[in-house]
């Protein structure tokens, strides 16, 4: 019987995408034959490839070879399993009869024609419509990302494990290469993403909230966008090779937009050069020592809501907002205008990059980007880390990559994902401008054409245009927004967040009696019964406050020690009584984590209420009903 018209109806229902494109699929690279096998009688593939044939299953019996391979990968310790490899699904099948119940399964299949030959072979109801599977079918390196980033959250990658059917590395050795590099990559950025949240968790609300009069009266940086259509613009990084060549920015300067990142300014302002715009994103306090002492009322400011306050107290010139996608920022941006957003990658120079596409620059031109360490040195002289050198000292994250000459450079893993950002972006685009690297030094970005600056500004920037004055009309065009539903928001958010505070406290001390139950000679179980309600209780008024969501980004510094750390787990032979210490000691934290969060939040969202207020009193706007 041949089952691809009733598997695909399946598919089609939960991805209609997926089922048009197997639909469509007409190739067949390799001779492929259905072959009986020897004792089970159940069906294993025969691929013909290189002269050789492989099986893709046992030849006696697929069926247990599924079974054991389940067997042998099981763990208590993991919530998703990623397998790469479908063939003809029996240790799916078995691992979600096993698991299915209690753990999500990503299954990435390279191959979409081999795929549709299993669809005609077996019928597969019970693995497609198991709501505890995700499937990855043929898709290119971007669309697998995206599946595998959505699957892998932050705080949870040791609870993540990434299996490989035996047949696939062999038989299909590219295409399982290129899936296995990038379930690295995605491990990598995810891995960066839990370190930056950790790192900004308490920075990130402070900077949000100190901003939110600059955020409401800027113009968004969408206003930017389109008004260098075919200008060529020059992003201006601050890597070790800015110092060849940033004494010709002079002559660049009214023929191309010059985009400065926050950390290559001062080197350029030590030139007599003023970029046409510069882009800040860091929220740190270091990244305020990039602008500090510096005064400049003529070179506007892009920046990001969670860009540390006080660059954006201090800094003199017109500021221009990107309406990012931290959940605080999202939050503001629902009750006034939209701003815009840019990509990136993690770095301001992907901003700057994002900025210049967005703008319509053409060509878009990279200058000081190195992306590596090129003779040990981070930065360019001039910079506030001209002085740092970095060694190769055989550490885990430091790896070398081809730079534009040919020969091997030295790179780190945070600055390789900026360069695998970049060649990505670029690829996408790469049918509709031109991308120059005139950096003359560091990684090679692939994508990118080799020039020196000199050449760049003799063949590519011919005409002469101001973009100072494009920018500063659009900036005078902008009409802040009506306020009045932000600061009800605001006052909303500040009665949610006491409210938390109040039942976190309560579940706090709840946590503290169960703990003490547990700790007790003789553990009373009606005690236990009791507390747990109560603790229920408490959790369901915290989610029903609206404003929980604010305590997301500073809280997680709590929920990644509650997640990953050492109550989180069970220890081998846990008595009752020892999982119920751990786990009214790991309440205890919750609570206490919550607690906290929404009295630091509840400190900013106030502040930020009488700023607003402030700045509706100055311009007449205070509606004094509200």
């Amino acid at each position: 019987m041949n089952w691809f018209e009733h598997n695909l109806a399946i598919i089609r229902k939960r991805d209609p995408a997926l089922a048009e494109k197997i639909s469509a699929c007409q190739d067949e690279p390799f001779k492929i034959e259905v072959v009986e096998s020897k004792i089970a009688s159940t069906p294993t593939l025969k691929i013909k490839k290189d002269g050789r044939e492989v099986f893709l299953h046992s030849l006696y019996n697929p069926q247990v070879e599924g079974e054991r391979w389940i067997k042998n990968i099981a763990s208590e310790g993991e919530d998703k399993v990623i397998i790469i490899g479908f063939g003809l699904g029996y240790h799916v099948e078995e691992f979600l009869r096993q698991y299915g119940h209690t753990k999500r399964l990503l299954v990435v299949e390279p191959e979409i024609w081999l795929f549709k030959k299993v669809l005609e072979i077996k019928n597969l109801s019970f693995i497609l419509e198991h709501d505890s599977l995700v499937l990855s079918v043929g898709e290119n390196k971007l669309a697998l990302e995206r599946k595998l980033s959505a699957f892998m959250n932050i705080g949870q990658l040791d609870k993540v494990a990434i299996e490989v059917f035996p047949s696939y590395p062999r038989i299909f050795e590219k295409s399982f290469n290129e899936i296995k590099k990038t379930c690295i990559e995605i491990f990598r950025y995810v891995r960066i993403g839990e370190n930056t949240i950790l790192y900004f968790s308490g920075l990130w609300p402070e900077n949000v909230f100190r901003n939110l009069v600059c955020t409401v009266k800027s113009p968004g940086v969408n206003s930017l966008f389109g008004k260098m259509n075919k200008k060529p613009g020059i992003i201006i990084s601050a890597g070790p090779s800015l110092a060849k060549n940033r004494h010709l920015l002079k002559e660049a300067k009214g023929k191309a937009v010059l985009i400065s990142v926050d950390t290559a300014l001062r080197s350029l302002l030590k030139e007599n050069i003023k970029p046409d715009l510069v882009v800040a994103l860091d929220g740190s306090e270091l990244n305020y020592k990039h602008f500090e002492g510096i005064s400049l009322d003529d070179v506007p400011l892009v920046y990001f809501p969670t860009t540390h306050y006080k660059i954006i107290e201090e800094y003199r010139s017109s500021k221009i907002v990107v309406g990012d996608e931290v959940p605080l920022t999202q939050w503001i941006m629902k009750y006034i205008d939209d701003k815009g957003s840019l990509s990136y990658g993690g770095s301001v120079a992907t901003a700057a990059f994002d900025l210049a596409v967005k703008m319509g620059c053409d060509p878009v031109i990279f200058v000081g980007q190195d992306l590596s360490y090129p003779g040990g040195k981070s930065h360019a002289d001039g910079t506030v880390f001209e002085s740092v050198i970095v060694k190769d000292d055989g550490a885990k994250n430091k790896m070398y990559v081809e730079d534009i000459y040919g020969n091997q450079v030295l790179t780190d893993a945070s600055m390789y994902t900026f360069l695998q950002w970049f060649e990505q972006a670029i690829d996408a685009l790469k049918h509709e401008r031109l991308f120059i690297d005139a950096t003359e030094g560091g990684a090679k970005i692939r994508g990118t054409r080799i020039m020196t600056l000199r050449e760049v500004i003799d063949k590519n920037l011919p005409e002469r245009f101001d973009p100072g004055e494009i920018i500063s009309d659009t900036i005078k065009a902008y009409s802040p927004p009506d306020t009045g539903a932000l600061a009800d928001a605001l006052k909303e958010a500040v009665e949610d967040l006491a409210e938390i505070e109040r039942f976190s406290r309560k579940g706090a001390e709840y946590a503290g009696e169960l703990l003490n139950v547990y700790t007790a000679k003789k553990i009373s179980l009606g005690k236990v019964a009791k507390l747990v309600r109560k603790m229920e209780r408490v959790d369901k008024q915290i989610k029903e406050k609206e404003n929980n969501r604010l305590l997301n980004i500073i809280l997680q510094r709590v929920l990644l020690a509650v997640m990953k750390g050492p109550l989180a787990k069970a220890n081998e032979g846990e008595t009752e009584r020892e999982k119920g210490i751990r786990v009214a000691r790991r309440s205890l934290l919750l609570y206490q984590g919550i607690e906290g969060a929404a009295k630091t939040m509840g400190g900013y969202v106030g502040s930020a209420l009488k700023d607003l207020e402030s700045y509706e009193r100055k311009n007449g706007l205070l509606d004094t009903s509200r």
